[in-house]
């Protein structure tokens, strides 16, 4: 495709112009346009596009970094190149890594300095990896080896239920060139398995001419096994050309009943339509025309196409929908609408309905509902729901049963706004229909929908089909990183996938099966088993298999027993330290490690959400974020110099204004975590994070955050364990308690939703009632912390009701009112200000001697500054 018309797709009215430029710009890696792709993925005004944008930015990120790596690795070798076991070493070094991508950049690198031993290593790796991916690349590269003693070891992989594997052994035996896995190759095209693999198969069948393909062909007819036969009439169809003919004749009494009436409609219709000529161009155009799924017909040629006769009407539909009012685009749609006979072209004559003299367009709509064509039913659906002011309901309720899935699901993403529609129930029904394609549109819905559909996405990810698992995953990912939704958040936590972004999504939902299957959705003459993996063969549980078994796994299996006799020694050693007993020894060696004075720092920040911002606030001010990451490395490593107990704590961030309720400040509690913050407060501007995420304690978040004076109303009103007083014990035995209030009023301004479900007591009462010497033992801990947003007065009023607690660093609104803040007392209390400015980050640092035995500070110095 030009550049040219690839600019002018970019601009058209129709998502789906748009989303098929971004595959073209994938699928033929032009990279050139990344600028444009980012813009979309940032402004497009369908989400469906900035799905597709994403991902391909995603991707592209991907492949860079994938290329720097090689660069990088190559560089290394080709300084080593002179010395050929340096290379072989780094190669197996590669090989041995624990990352995916490190073994797969050490197959090519064997591939390309040809190390010695290359069929050993490349046996060796197939024989120990486990990663999918890696394999795939494996298989591939025994086509390099030359050596046709690896055709029986790719067969095997043949049918294999990856079809990246089976693509890529396809991929391999053809560079072997070996004629006796002919048939085998041959048997695949007939089990409608995968496009990737069909692709294959016919750059396989081109490396034959075509006298010597169809006399293979006919050895297959000869061959025993029916699927054998089966395969090679259908093969021998797809030429549609009356030369195979005679072939054909010989299985009119074949014993197979079901291949003879395939016989002999194949015959009925080459004598009527074929061909005198035969080649194999014409059967791969043969073979791709009849799947509607390939790649060729449904990306490459469907986008502008010299050769495309409708292109040129529909580029007229294009330009009238850039006049929407004009007499002249009315008429010319209407026109198009009754006289049009290409069911591609007239499918997006309906989608400009919407947008072209919409409020008369609706009778038409409604007629296109129950159209043959479930495209055209689709887009009818899509185009009634963008018209506003109608009986949406009325119209879509029968379609919310169509047998078709695109159309099902297009119903279900219309009527997202109306209450009295269960879109839960209808989603889950499309999942639990058994219909693989009925189960990846409802993917699709629910990133359309979002909100009380997400969950349904929980079991999705799970699934045993690789290309549901792989599209809710990338859904999760498009909705929970992208869109900054915090319901898929919560998911990707609860579900210990992480909020970074799902590795391999973004490649595989442009890979070619993906792609593939997009127009599937559309094609009602596709069977369901056409697209169904074929399952792997089971393992026979005979004496002979389990002693062959047992000989290719012995060093699994020995090395399983060894780690199995640590795992059981450090067992023993984890039951007897976590006992009684164990406690007390180890409360033994702490008190005589952490006896005598400690030098101690307690460093603290507030207010991080002011250069962190939520996506929607704007961008974040990198460089603060990096001047804030250095501070906190250098006094960290300062006080490992010292030697000094060092503790690092975030009060929170500060509500300027009641507009921040609610805004999403998960990415300053991110930066927490990643620097390994002792704890953190948090403030009513910290509402949302807090209670939709911290409930599932996502297992790669450790920051403790702190609430003590919150009660769940559904559990006996007790304050949430993630929410508890923290005990902290640090390296030299110092046991700190910390504790945390937010504001006072944070159940009058908290959202309902939270207010239901939680409740917040007095933080000063909760306080005189937690810190006394009956509810916290002098034993338990050294020094009590507490992180407050009530200010300088209550912070006073909680030192003298709650004597226990020796520092306060608390959050004052009046403080963005003075100059340099500094800390004061009441009572033995320490109280540690944090001054709050709008676009500024506080950092202080409170140092002092802890005298020990004593349990007394001394020498304390407080020092401040500002990111």
């Amino acid at each position: 495709m030009s550049e040219k018309n690839l600019d002018y797709l970019l601009s058209s009215p129709f998502e789906n112009d748009r989303i098929k430029v971004i595959y073209h710009i994938v699928k033929n890696r032009l990279d050139e346009y990344g600028e444009t792709i980012k813009k979309m993925a940032a402004a497009d005004e369908s989400l469906n596009v900035r799905y597709y944008a994403r991902k391909a930015c995603a991707y592209f990120e991907s492949l860079s970094a994938e290329k720097k790596h090689e660069e990088q690795i190559d560089s290394e070798l080709e300084e080593q190149k002179s010395r050929k076991q340096a290379v072989k070493e780094k190669i197996n070094a590669l090989g041995d890594s624990e990352k995916p991508e490190e073994r797969i950049l050490a197959i090519k690198g064997a591939i390309k300095y040809k190390i010695d031993g290359f069929m050993e290593f490349l046996m060796r790796r197939l024989h120990i990896e486990t990663d999918e991916t890696v394999i795939a690349t494996i298989i591939k590269a025994f086509g390099y080896t030359a050596d046709r003693n690896c055709t029986p070891i790719l067969l095997k992989y043949l049918k294999h239920a990856n079809f990246r594997i089976v693509a890529n052994a396809i991929e391999a035996i053809a560079m072997l060139d070996d004629e006796r896995a002919f048939p085998h190759i041959i048997g695949l095209l007939n089990g409608g398995k995968d496009n990737r693999v069909a692709a294959n198969i016919i750059d396989f069948l081109k490396k034959y001419d075509v006298d010597n393909a169809i006399k293979l062909l006919d050895e297959m007819l000869g061959f025993p096994s029916d699927a054998m036969v089966d395969s090679a009439v259908f093969v021998l169809c797809g030429f549609k050309s009356r030369k195979v003919l005679p072939l054909l004749e010989k299985l009119k009494n074949h014993k197979n009943q079901t291949i003879v009436k395939k016989v002999e409609a194949a015959i009925k219709s080459i004598n009527i339509n074929g061909l005198d000529t035969i080649s194999l161009d014409s059967l791969a155009d043969n073979l791709i025309a009849r799947d509607s799924s390939s790649p060729e017909k449904s990306i490459s040629d469907s986008i502008i196409d010299a050769k495309n006769q409708g292109e040129t009407r529909i580029s007229r539909i294009r330009e009238l929908i850039a006049a929407p009012t004009s007499p002249a685009s009315i008429a010319a749609l209407d026109q198009i609408l009754k006289e049009e006979k290409d069911e591609y072209v007239l499918a997006y004559a309906v989608s400009a309905c919407s947008k072209i003299n919409a409020g008369k367009n609706i009778t038409a709509l409604k007629k296109y509902l129950t159209h043959q064509n479930p495209r055209i039913r689709a887009n009818a659906v899509e185009a009634l729901g963008e018209i506003e002011g109608i009986d949406l309901l009325s119209i879509l309720k029968p379609v919310l049963k169509d047998k078709n899935n695109r159309v099902r699901a297009n119903a279900i993403i219309a009527l997202r706004k109306y209450p009295n529609i269960d879109h839960v129930a209808h989603i889950n029904e499309m999942i639990k229909s058994g219909d693989r394609l009925m189960v990846i549109s409802s993917v699709y819905a629910i990133i359309q929908i979002k909100n009380e559909t997400i969950p349904l996405l929980s079991e999705l990810v799970k699934s045993p089909d690789e290309e549901i698992k792989e599209r809710a995953l990338s859904a999760l990912d498009f909705l929970g990183n992208d869109l900054n939704d915090l319901n898929a958040k919560k998911l990707l936590n609860e579900l210990g996938i992480g909020t970074k972004n799902i590795s391999k999504s973004a490649e595989y939902i442009f890979s070619k099966t993906v792609l593939d299957q997009l127009d599937v959705a559309y094609d009602d003459t596709i069977s369901e088993s056409s697209l169904i993996a074929s399952n792997k063969a089971p393992f026979a549980f005979t004496a002979a298999s389990l002693k062959s078994l047992a000989a290719q796994n012995m060093h699994v299996i020995l090395n399983t027993a060894a780690l199995a006799g640590i795992l059981i020694v450090c067992f023993g050693l984890w039951s007897f330290f976590t006992s009684p007993t164990g406690q007390k020894v180890m409360d033994y060696v702490n008190f005589f490690k952490g006896a005598g004075e400690y030098k101690t720092i307690i460093l603290y920040t507030s207010n991080l959400a002011e250069i962190v911002k939520p996506k929607e606030l704007g961008r974040n001010n990198e460089e603060k974020i990096a001047a804030l990451k250095s501070f906190i490395k250098s006094e960290r490593e300062a006080a490992a110099a010292e030697k000094a107990v060092f503790l690092i704590i975030d009060a929170g961030n500060y509500l300027f204004d009641s507009s921040e309720i609610g805004l999403n400040t998960e990415d300053s509690f991110k930066i927490q975590n990643e620097l390994e913050y002792s704890a953190a407060g948090f403030g009513l501007r910290d509402m949302v994070f807090c209670f939709n995420l911290l409930e599932i304690q996502p297992p790669k978040f450790k920051l403790p955050v702190l609430c003590t004076h919150v009660t769940d109303n559904s559990k006996d009103s007790a304050t949430p364990d993630f929410f508890k007083q923290l005990y902290f014990k640090n390296e030299r035995g110092i046991v700190f308690c910390l504790a945390g209030f937010t504001d006072a009023d944070a159940a009058q301004k908290i959202p309902s939703k939270y207010s239901k479900k939680y409740s917040f007591k007095d933080p000063v009462k909760i306080a005189e009632q937690i810190f006394t010497p009956k509810y916290i033992k002098p034993s338990e801990y050294n020094m009590i912390i507490a992180v407050s947003h009530n200010g300088l007065e209550s912070a006073r009023e909680m030192a003298q009701k709650a004597p226990l607690i020796n520092f306060i660093i608390y959050i004052d609104g009046e403080t963005k009112k003075t100059g340099q803040p500094g800390y004061s007392q009441a009572g033995a209390t320490y109280l540690l200000p944090s001054k709050i400015e709008k676009n500024k980050v506080a950092c202080a640092k409170f140092e002092f001697i802890y005298e020990r035995k004593q349990r007394i500070i001394k020498e304390p110095r407080f020092s401040f500054k500002e990111l």
